[in-house]
């Protein structure tokens, strides 16, 4: 990009924004930017530093394969909800601001939770069904791992909230002590137990962060998701993971299994 700006002759014209301001509230973003990699890939590093065996590798890679599947939902949930809150709360529309907070809250634990039911029932025959039975001790792991998806998830909307809201340092140095934190569990929790111990770190984690993020858009703005909705939506998980723990599906059987489950 110089060599082509000294080839052609452009100038940069002079800025007729606030660069500084701009800088001061990218910076945090970055910060931020760089937790959420550090935090998300602290568990897989550590199983293959402290686990002996190379297959640890490969069943921790494919329980998260399935987690950066499920966080694809919140992710987009977030980059939707952003620029209709940030001209929300810019105009002041005090009941545009609570719908797309509550709205959000909720689409991510709807979507999320049912998920960790179906694949707590039926996550092995899955994961043997698509990559083999070689790798279903990823199973268990998959279902933490997305317990842990639905906590960052939570996080992710409150964590966006706040950004709208012209309070990104607000929420770096909220989230700031979480990663030392994961590192600690991370460090603690895979010499003693394995995949398990991993996943359960990111998600230990992942839920004091959202429960940070969470209560700090309370203070803002005074919004939750409705308690009602979680404990509907817990009870439909229940019932779905009761009917298929119930319901044995072998082999190929297990995708209609999940369609019948999905449609409840």
């Amino acid at each position: 990009l110089a060599t082509a700006w000294a080839f052609n002759g452009i100038g940069l014209p002079k800025a007729t924004y606030p660069a500084r301001e701009l800088i001061m509230f990218g910076l945090p973003l970055l910060g931020l930017a760089v937790i959420d990699q550090l935090m998300l890939g602290m568990d897989l590093w550590c199983v293959k530093a402290i686990m002996p065996s190379a297959e640890a590798a490969g069943h921790y890679g494919i329980a998260r394969y399935g987690h950066q599947a499920a966080m694809m939902l919140p992710l987009a949930v977030v980059g939707a909800m952003f620029p209709t809150l940030t001209g929300a709360i810019k105009r002041n529309n005090r009941q545009s601001i609570e719908e797309l907070i509550r709205e959000s809250e909720r689409f991510v634990f709807v979507i999320i939770a049912p998920m960790i039911a179906l694949m707590a029932c039926c996550g092995k025959e899955v994961v043997s069904l698509v990559f083999g039975h070689a790798y279903a001790p990823a199973a268990v792991p998959l279902v933490v791992l997305l317990a842990g998806a639905l906590a960052f998830g939570m996080r992710w909307v409150g964590h966006t909230v706040l950004v709208a809201a012209g309070r990104p340092g607000t929420v770096l140095a909220a989230l700031a002590p979480v990663l030392p934190a994961n590192i600690a569990l991370n460090l603690a929790l895979v010499p003693r137990y394995g995949l398990v111990g991993a996943a359960t770190a990111t998600a230990a984690t992942g839920a004091v962060a959202a429960v940070v993020m969470l209560w700090l858009t309370w203070r803002q703005f005074k919004v939750l998701v409705s308690p009602l909705v979680l404990l509907r939506t817990l009870i439909a998980a229940g019932v779905v993971y009761g009917i298929g723990f119930l319901v044995p599906a072998p082999g190929a059987l297990v995708l209609v299994k999940l369609a019948g489950l999905s449609g409840l």
